[in-house]
This record gives structure tokens, sequence and C-alpha cells, in this order.
């Protein structure tokens, strides 16, 4: 060899040395990013078979081939979303936001986990962030709609539902949704337009049957409330919902043994819930067995402590066990939280001339009489509104018709 071309032979080694290297890496890269994409398909195949679990392990394996597979960490964040997985989609979901900051999907799911774990504002930001992509815009508004009426922020929540229904005006579940906000606000017609449009849609959803039923008992056409009820029973007999709603009806007509039964029946689903708690108490005081009611009533006190009629609630059973000191102490309570609550005045200056306070007595009852409602014993809400996360209506985008943007989360993306 001559020694003058040693460098040029040793520079051509170098250069054939590294064209291999760079080749088999190629191969490898091919190979692997095949057998990902067959991982990706597979996993999904059995997320669609129900074998959840199963996949997730696989978008484990898929995630230790390629650290840096946006899909893997996506898809693996909404079945832990969907398995109730709350806090580990919340960091599988944040992987695939880091991977892709423009990933609709990602933060509209990392949204939806970040309300079940109650982080409000985060999954307000999540919902706000997912418009970025046309695809998930759509469910984002419908969300952050959903999101401001679990926080009683009614405005904001008609605003995000009326933006939804220019989009698309098909969806039934924002159309139920806009109703229950109407209905808190008391704009009952509202509501109640918005379940006529569901009931000509589909004659046959219950859900807007049985908000219509809620919104003809706060206007007091008890008759035309008990036929919507017992349609929605002919369909969904078993609904939490539906006997939450049957019971107020008993409440209201005075047939308490009939609200307490409805009540202890959507409890056996829902053993936690608020309102169903509240009916049966008040069913309770209703058959004068005041010392069973007291007893609902100070088991649900710390969870129910900031909804006023609770405490209205709470301050008749007291008074009716001859505690009015106390009972006056909770019927103020109750309007602290609600100032336009005549009921409450009402009470409170019963109380007042017990004590023998006749001055706020007579205060109190102009004062409910200036508030003019003519619903004497039974507040417009005679089902409490409860706290930020028990609205009155509890409906599943997968049930309902479903507009641009709402498709159910277990039709995951391939790419």
């Amino acid at each position: 060899m001559d020694i003058h071309n040693y460098p040029t032979f040793l520079l051509n080694m170098r250069i054939f040395i590294a064209k291999i290297l760079t080749l088999v890496i190629l191969v490898l890269s091919s190979c692997n990013g095949r057998q990902e994409s067959l991982l990706i398909e597979a996993a999904s195949e059995l997320a669609q078979k129900g074998k959840v679990s199963e996949a997730i392990e696989v978008y484990n394996k898929v995630i230790g081939i390629n650290p840096n597979s946006k899909i893997a960490y996506l898809n693996k964040g909404i079945l832990l979303y969907e398995t109730a997985q709350y806090n580990l989609a919340v960091e599988s979901l944040t992987k695939a936001i880091e991977l892709d900051p423009l990933e609709g999907m990602a933060y509209l799911i990392r949204g939806k986990s970040n309300l079940k774990l109650q982080d409000f504002i985060t999954a307000e930001n999540d919902f706000k962030s997912a418009q970025v992509s046309q695809n998930t815009s759509y469910e984002a508004l419908r969300s952050l709609g959903s999101l401001n009426l679990m926080r009683k922020n009614f405005g904001y929540a008609l605003k995000y539902f009326n933006d939804c229904l220019k989009i698309s005006d098909t969806s039934t579940l924002v159309y139920l949704s806009r109703s229950s906000a109407y209905y808190e606000m008391g704009e009952y017609e509202n509501s109640m337009a918005d379940c006529r449009r569901v009931l000509f849609r589909n004659s046959d959803n219950w859900q807007a049957s049985v908000v219509m039923a809620k919104n003809l008992l706060a206007v007091n056409s008890m008759d035309t409330a008990k036929y919507y009820l017992e349609k929605a029973r002919k369909i969904a007999p078993e609904a939490t919902m539906l006997n939450q709603v049957m019971s107020e009806y008993y409440l209201i007509t005075g047939e308490y043994p009939l609200a307490v039964a409805y009540a202890q029946k959507g409890l056996q689903s829902e053993p936690n819930s608020i309102p169903l708690l509240l009916s049966k108490a008040r069913g309770f005081d209703g058959l004068n067995k005041y010392n069973q009611a007291n007893e609902i009533y100070l088991g649900i006190e710390k969870i129910a402590d900031s909804i006023p009629e609770f405490h209205y609630f709470l301050a008749k059973n007291l008074m009716a066990l001859g505690d009015s000191a106390t009972a006056l102490i909770e019927v103020t309570d109750a309007i602290a939280m609600r100032p336009n609550y005549p009921e409450a005045y009402s009470l409170r200056s019963v109380l007042r001339v017990k004590i023998g306070d006749f001055k706020g007595a007579i205060d109190d009852k102009e004062k409910a009489r200036g508030l003019n409602l003519w619903k004497k014993d039974n507040p417009i809400n005679t089902v409490p509104v409860v706290n930020s996360n028990q609205p009155i209506i509890s409906i599943s985008p997968t049930t309902q018709n479903n507009a641009p943007g709402e498709a159910p989360t277990s039709s995951l993306p391939k790419k």
C-alpha cells in the first residue's frame, strides 16, 4: 500500500462504514415502525372488543419501542379515562400533549379527566385548549357549557350551549343541557321549549320527559307533570333521575309514603345522592317522623352545608323537634346563601315570634310578601340544587344523537 494514499483509504473506509450503519439504522427503524403500527392496530382491536387492560399493555409495549409515540400515549390516556383511572389518564395525555401541543383530543380527554377529579380550573383550561383542533372544538364547547352548568355559572353555560347549536342544531344532549340551565335560572318556558324540541325528534326520550315534568312542577302544573313522569316511567322505570322527580312530585302532593319510597328506590343505585337523601328526610318530616329525618340531615350536614335548601328544611325539622334557637340559625344561613328565598323569610318570621322578636318577625313577613312568590310551602326548586358535581340531569353523550365532535371516545385514533 502506498503510504501517501493511506489517509484517502481511511477516509473512504469511514464513509463506507457510515453508509452501512445508516442503512442498518434505516432497516431497523423500518422494522420498528412496522412493528409499532401492527401493535397499535392490535391494541385498537382489543379495545373495540372490550379488552381494555390488554389494550393498555399493548400501548405500553409501543411506548417501550418508541418513547415518542404520541398516538400510544393518547390512546392509552383515553382508555384510562374510560376505565375511571383519571390520574393515570392525565399523566398519559400530558405526555401526548408534550409530543404534540396541537393535539385537540388529548386536551379534551385530559379536561374530562380533570373534571372527574374536580379540578375545575384545569379542566376549563383544557377544554379551551381543545378548541385548537376543528375535530374537537364542538365537544370542547359543549364540555365548557356542562362545566359552567355544574359550577352554576348559568349565563356562561348558555353562551357555550348556544355556540354549539350555531354549529349544529341536531344534538339532543346540548338541548337537554341548555334546558337544564334555563330551569336553574327559573326560565321555565325556555326550558320546556328545549324539551319539546327533543321530544319532537324522539318522543321516547325519557330524560326530556323528566326535565319537562320538573319544569311543570315548578309552575304548579301537577296533572301535566304526572303525565310526563308516567311516560318516562314506562321507558326507564329504574332511572335515578326519574325516581328523584317522582319523589318530588309526591312531596308536593303530600303523599309522603310514596315520596319516601321513590327516594329510597333511587338511593339503591345512588346511595350518596344529596337530592334523594333530602327528599327522603322531607318525606319523614311529612310523616311526623322527625327524629328519623333529623338523622338524615345530620348525616349529610358536611357535604350539604353549601345548599340553602338543606338549611331551610333542617330548620323546619328542628322547629318541629322544639329546637327553635338552632332552627333560627339554620334558616338564617339559608337566607344568607339565597337572599331572595321567600319561604325562608316566612319560616324565620314564625321562629322570631317564638323567641319574642316581633319586630324582626314583621320585617321578615314583609320581605316574604314583597318577593311575591305564590308557592308558599314548597320552594320553586323543590328538589334542591346540590353541589357542583350533581346537576339535575345526567345524560351520557353515547346514548344521544351525536353532533360533530361528539363521537364516543372508544373510537381510538390510529395515526
